[in-house]
């Protein structure tokens, strides 16, 4: 883990088990922001592909993350899932 104890969800490829094991240390702030005011969440939600594992969103839900979280852009991370369904699934000509 980096020293500033922050670690990015930004990555397009997400490890659930690494995901799992984070989530479970024990003064893991879920609501955390980053200065576009993302939380690990709205990373998660833009970049999780993996239907067959959906229940890494309700570890998320029990450690309490803010689903009406606002980043800079005005995006909940539901929005985001909206986002990244729309553009995968809607083929663009």
């Amino acid at each position: 883990m980096p020293r500033n104890g922050y670690v990015s969800f930004e990555s397009n490829v997400i490890d659930p088990d690494f995901i799992r094991y984070l989530l479970n240390l024990k003064d893991i702030d879920v609501n955390i922001k980053n200065a576009s005011q993302n939380t690990p969440l709205h990373y998660l939600c833009q970049s999780w592909s993996n239907p067959s594992d959906l229940n890494i969103f309700d570890i998320f839900f029990k450690k309490g993350a803010d689903v009406n979280a606002v980043n800079d852009g005005s995006e909940t991370p539901l929005m985001k899932v909206c986002f990244f369904f729309f553009n995968f699934f809607l083929p663009v000509s």
